[in-house]
C-alpha cells in the first residue's frame, strides 16, 4: 500500500520536478506519424496479401495459411525478448532509439519484398518476408510504445501522447479503407490486389517511414535513465509477479480484448451478410474510423478531472448496455440512419481503448520501477502485446466457432437458431465480456493521489543519483 503522506500539492494533472515536461506539436507530431504508416502497412497483411500471393505467386492459400500462422506464433513468443533486451540495452542514444532504428530499416526491407514478389515465389518466400514483416513491427513497436511511456509522468501529458498515438494509428486504418475511393479519384485502379497499386506502396512506405522515424530520432530526447542496473529475466517475472496493479490490469484489459475481437471478427459478416447492407458497409466503415478520430483528443480533455482507467471502465460499461441496439435490425431491412445512429456512440466510447490502457499500463511500469529501482517498461509493454494477441485470437475463434456451433453459413439464407447464434456472438457475448473487464478495471488501484506518490518518490530518488554523480565527479 502506498501511503499519501508528504504529496499534498500534487495535482492528478500536474507536472512534477522531474518531469521531461509537455511535447510540443510539432515533437508529438514527429513521435506519433510513424505509426500512421505502420497501421497502414499492417493492415493488408492479414486482409489482402494472402489473396494477393495466391492469385499472383505459386503460393498456395492452404501453404499461406500454415505460414502465417507460423510466423504469428513465433512472432507472439519473441515479443517478451525483445521488450526485455530493449530494456538492458545502453547506448548514448537512451535504450530504446537503436532498436527503433534497425526496426526501421528491417520494416522498410521486408516491405519492399513482400509487397513485390515475383511470380515464381512460393510460400517459403512469403514466410520468409512476412515473419521478417512481424518482427520488424515489434522492434519498432515495443520499444516505442516504451518510450513514449518515459517521456512524461504527468497524467494529462501521457494520455496526450498516447492519444495522438492512437489518432495516427486510426488515421492510418481511414487511408487503408478510403484508398479505393481515392485511387478511383485519381484515374487509376482502384483493385489493392493490383500488382502495380503493391509496387507503389512499397516505393511509398520506402521513402517516407525512414525519414518519420528518423525525424522522431532526431527531434526527440530519450528519456532520462531511471537506472544503470541490468535485470535479468528471472528479476522481470518476479517482480511482474508480485505487481499486484500489473494483474489487476491485464485481468480488465484481457477480457474486454476476448469481447472486442468476437465483436470485430463478426462485423464485417454482421453487416453484409446477416443485415445484407451490400455498398453502404464501406461508407459505415469509413464513418467509424473517422468519428473515433475526432473522439480520441476529447477524452484527454477528462483526464484531469477523472481517473484514466475508471474512465474506461465507464465507457466499457456503456459500450455493452448499448449493444442490445442491434436487435432494432432486421435482416434486409435495416433504415440506414438508425444504423448510423448506433454506429457514431459505439465509436465514440471504443476510441478510448485504443489510447488509454497505454497511458494505464505506464503507471503500472512506475509502480514497478519505485519498487525494484529498474525500469522494465519495454518487457511490460511486451508482454502487454503478447498478451493482446493471444486474447484476440482467442476472442476470434470463440465467435466463429459460435457461428459455426449454431449452424450460420455465410451466403445461405437463416434460419431461427442461425439468426440467434450471431446476435449471441456479436451481441450478447461481446457484452458479457465488456460489462465484466470494467468491473474488473474500475477496481485497478493506482488512483490519481497514488499516482503523485510514486511520481514524487521516483522524482525524489532520480534527483538524490544526479546529486551523488555531481560530487563523485
Amino acid at each position: 500500500m502506498l501511503r499519501s503522506s508528504g504529496v499534498d500539492g500534487c495535482s492528478p494533472g500536474g507536472s512534477s520536478a522531474g518531469d521531461p515536461g509537455r511535447l510540443g506539436p510539432g515533437r508529438l507530431a514527429a513521435l506519433s506519424l510513424p505509426w500512421l504508416l505502420m497501421s497502414f502497412i499492417m493492415m493488408p497483411l492479414g486482409m489482402f496479401i494472402p489473396a494477393f500471393y495466391a492469385g499472383h505467386t505459386t503460393a498456395t492459400l492452404a501453404g499461406i495459411g500454415v505460414a502465417t500462422g507460423a510466423a504469428r506464433i513465433v512472432d507472439a513468443f519473441v515479443d517478451p525478448l525483445i521488450g526485455h533486451l530493449s530494456d538492458r540495452t545502453r547506448s548514448r542514444f537512451g535504450p530504446r532509439k537503436p532498436w527503433i532504428a534497425f526496426g526501421a530499416l528491417l520494416f522498410v526491407a521486408c516491405v519492399w519484398y513482400l509487397f513485390q514478389p515475383p511470380r515464381s515465389a512460393g510460400v517459403g518466400y512469403y514466410l520468409v518476408w512476412s515473419g521478417g514483416l512481424y518482427f520488424a513491427y515489434a522492434c519498432v513497436e515495443i520499444p516505442m510504445r516504451a518510450w513514449s511511456s518515459e517521456l512524461s509522468r504527468d497524467n494529462v501529458e501521457r494520455a496526450r501522447i498516447f492519444t495522438a498515438i492512437g489518432v495516427c494509428m486510426a488515421l492510418g486504418s481511414l487511408v487503408f479503407w478510403a484508398s479505393p475511393y481515392l485511387a478511383r479519384a485519381m484515374g487509376g485502379t482502384s483493385d489493392l490486389n493490383d500488382p502495380r497499386v503493391m509496387a507503389l506502396v512499397a516505393w511509398i512506405f520506402a521513402v517516407v517511414f525512414p525519414v518519420l522515424v528518423g525525424g522522431a530520432i532526431a527531434t526527440i530526447p530519450p528519456a532520462p535513465e531511471e537506472s544503470v542496473e541490468r535485470h535479468s529475466l528471472g528479476e522481470l517475472a518476479r517482480s511482474m509477479g508480485r505487481n499486484r496493479p500489473f494483474w489487476i490490469y491485464v485481468a480488465g484489459l484481457s477480457v474486454w480484448s476476448v469481447g472486442n475481437a468476437a465483436s470485430a471478427s463478426l462485423v464485417f459478416i454482421f453487416l453484409s451478410d446477416y443485415l445484407r447492407l451490400g455498398a453502404a458497409v464501406t461508407p459505415l466503415m469509413i464513418t467509424y474510423f473517422v468519428v473515433q478520430l475526432i473522439a480520441m483528443p476529447l477524452w484527454v480533455r477528462l483526464v484531469a478531472r477523472f481517473d484514466k482507467h475508471r474512465l474506461l471502465a465507464a465507457c466499457w460499461l456503456l459500450d455493452a448496455a448499448l449493444k442490445p441496439l442491434l436487435l432494432l435490425f432486421e435482416p434486409g431491412s435495416v433504415n440506414i440512419i438508425v444504423a448510423y445512429a448506433v454506429l457514431i456512440p459505439g465509436a465514440v466510447l471504443g476510441s478510448i481503448s485504443y489510447t488509454f490502457p497505454q497511458a494505464v499500463l505506464a503507471d503500472v511500469v512506475d509502480f514497478d520501477t519505485l519498487k525494484t529501482r529498474t525500469n522494465k517498461a519495454a518487457s511490460y509493454f511486451a508482454l502487454n502485446t503478447l498478451l493482446y494477441k493471444v486474447m484476440m485470437g482467442l476472442g476470434a475463434a470463440i465467435a466463429l466457432s459460435t457461428l459455426g456451433a449454431f449452424g450460420y453459413v455465410i451466403g445461405q439464407a437463416h434460419d431461427a437458431e442461425a439468426r440467434l447464434g450471431m446476435l449471441v456472438g456479436v451481441m450478447v457475448f461481446p457484452a458479457i465480456c465488456l460489462a465484466s473487464a470494467a468491473w474488473i478495471m474500475w477496481r485497478f488501484p493506482i488512483d490519481s493521489r497514488r499516482r503523485a506518490v510514486i511520481t514524487v518518490r521516483l522524482d525524489e530518488r532520480r534527483r538524490r543519483a544526479e546529486r551523488q554523480a555531481s560530487a563523485q565527479s
